[in-house]
């Protein structure tokens, strides 16, 4: 049988991926949730997978949990909030990890959380090697190609994305006419398309996505990702379309995304780190 799969868990279509590759390959999965923080979507689909709920940084009762339940690989999936420091309750291994990060931000604790499960006997995994048909591919996804003008806005956008990815802020920026509107902050990609939504001049419309691994990126955890709820927001709010970094950006339910930006008329494309189509 298949070793069993640690999956830590937080809200999104991702962890629900991971947990139908791992039925289809007869996979078991100890999926572990947080306390009062997002949760997968659509998890009652999978009434029978073992589950355990702790608090957000009882790292130590995680571990404990993971090797009690006979796992051997673990990997981490899907968005949390993002909760004050000083809200934090963490065990003793999550104080010591907060204490040993780089830097307070995601990839930093992240990485430093991967790292302490590996002392700890894990093999941690990112999600694309679970699942590495959700990996974004070099082209145009959808039926509408862009433009060399649009391109030209990408490539920007691209360079904004990767430039707050240098200092682990975030993954994303917003371009429209050769114009960078914003570059996304703790808010997350959701809010970043909310915010510039107001600031694309009169005609209140049009625009990119553009969604980057930052340049230091542990692709153990964080890697990009895109979904149907990003396509219905551009949607509503009138954006051009998405273009996300090929080879590390990870698009969930892929046939459902690929399918709406085709309904809604968008551009899906992935391009190099240069923002080169190819």
């Amino acid at each position: 049988m298949t070793s069993k799969l640690g999956l830590i868990a937080g809200g999104g279509a991702l962890p629900l991926d991971i947990l139908q590759a791992c039925k289809h390959a007869k996979r078991p999965v100890h999926i572990i949730l947080f306390k009062g923080q997002p949760q997968p979507a659509n998890i009652a689909e999978c009434p029978h997978i073992e589950t355990t709920v702790v608090g957000l940084a009882q790292v130590g009762k995680v571990i404990k949990t993971l090797k009690n339940a006979g796992v051997e690989d673990v990997v981490m999936a899907g968005h949390l909030s993002k909760p004050s420091l000083f809200d934090l309750k963490p065990d003793l291994k999550g104080l010591s990890i907060l204490k040993r990060a780089s830097s307070k931000h995601d990839n930093a604790i992240l990485s430093t959380v991967c790292d302490v499960l590996e002392e700890e006997g894990f093999n941690v995994k990112g999600a694309h090697e679970v699942c590495p048909e959700l990996l974004a591919s070099l082209g145009v996804m959808s039926k509408k190609s862009p433009s060399a003008d649009q391109l030209e806005s990408i490539r920007l956008g691209m360079k904004g994305a990767v430039a707050i990815g240098f200092l682990d802020i975030g993954q994303a920026a917003i371009v429209k006419d050769g114009m960078v509107i914003g570059l996304e902050g703790v808010e997350g990609t959701a809010n970043l398309i909310d915010r510039c939504a107001s600031l694309r001049g009169k005609a209140g419309k049009g625009g990119f996505l553009v969604k980057a691994a930052k340049p230091d990126q542990d692709l153990r955890v964080d890697m990009p990702s895109i979904g149907p709820d990003t396509i219905v927001s551009l949607a509503e709010k009138n954006y051009e379309g998405v273009a996300v970094q090929a080879g590390y950006t990870l698009i969930l339910e892929k046939e459902k995304t690929i399918a709406l930006a085709n309904e809604k008329g968008l551009i899906l494309c992935a391009v190099n780190d240069e923002g080169v189509l190819g």
